[in-house]
């Protein structure tokens, strides 16, 4: 039984540093709680009920950790958290090129 729980225990806490995200308080206080997506600056976490929410910022935008908004790359302060260019928009075929 002894064993069991140890297992357990490291089981725990391999996932939990794995994830790398923070604890959200068991309750929503007065200002909500946000934070950094280590894997990926054009996204961040919001607490609501004990839960981390994953949230992904606009296109073009990544997650400013110190005023908890999305902004321009050159603001954002991403440091080491990998930045993935968003995908450029398909151009819509004009009616010659669809042959009307």
């Amino acid at each position: 039984m002894k064993r069991l729980l140890v297992i357990v225990g490291f089981l725990v806490i391999a996932v939990a540093v794995a994830s790398g995200l923070q604890d959200c308080p068991a309750e929503d206080g007065e200002h909500p709680v946000f934070f950094e997506d280590p894997d990926d600056c054009g996204s961040f976490y919001e607490c609501a009920y004990g839960k981390a929410h994953h949230i992904q910022c606009p296109p073009g935008t990544y997650y400013h950790p110190e005023i908890n908004v999305c902004d321009f790359l050159e603001y954002a302060e991403c440091g080491s958290r990998p930045t993935t260019p968003s995908p450029a928009p398909t151009p819509e075929p004009s009616s010659k090129e669809s042959g009307k």
